[in-house]
């Protein structure tokens, strides 16, 4: 879509999905879509370099650190207080201190009263869903949905 036709931004756009009720079932349809990020990625890599430096480098950027993330993540909650004694209470405090403004504010826009899902989002990405990249990375041919 970029490479031929203009992006518009529509801030009263809404876009829905339907979210699978059991964990398996959403493991895999987080995988599928995680796969299909890391193939759209390498190609909007081969022409975005064309673009504007600002969105392009923007785009190289989102390329890399969420190959980066996992190790963050391992770094500051576990190897670094277990190994080093380094101390992350403001890693903690800042992720969730994000993670609860964005949860209330989807209360705010929307009313539904399971803001608190944003929360429970957070830390199953973070132990978990965070690898997920690595996973994509290596199961890129693969073209199953891996929903039957």
């Amino acid at each position: 879509m970029l490479r031929n036709y203009k992006v518009l931004y529509d801030d009263e756009a809404l876009a829905t999905t339907i979210v699978p009720d059991q964990w398996g079932k959403y493991i895999r349809q987080q995988a599928r879509w995680t796969r299909s990020w890391v193939r759209e990625l390498f190609v909007a890599s081969l022409f975005l370099w064309r673009k504007h430096p600002v969105p392009a480098i923007s785009w190289y950027a989102m390329m890399f650190m969420p190959l980066l993330e996992p190790v963050v993540i391992l770094q500051a909650l576990i190897l670094g207080p277990l190994f080093y004694g380094q101390v992350t209470s403001y890693y903690i405090i800042g992720v969730f201190a994000i993670t609860l403004v964005w949860s209330l504010y989807f209360y705010e826009k929307t009313g539904r009263p399971y803001w608190w899902a944003g929360i429970v989002f957070t830390l199953s990405y973070a132990v978990f869903f965070s690898w997920q990249v690595y996973y994509a990375l290596a199961t890129m041919r693969q073209s199953k949905w891996g929903t039957r």
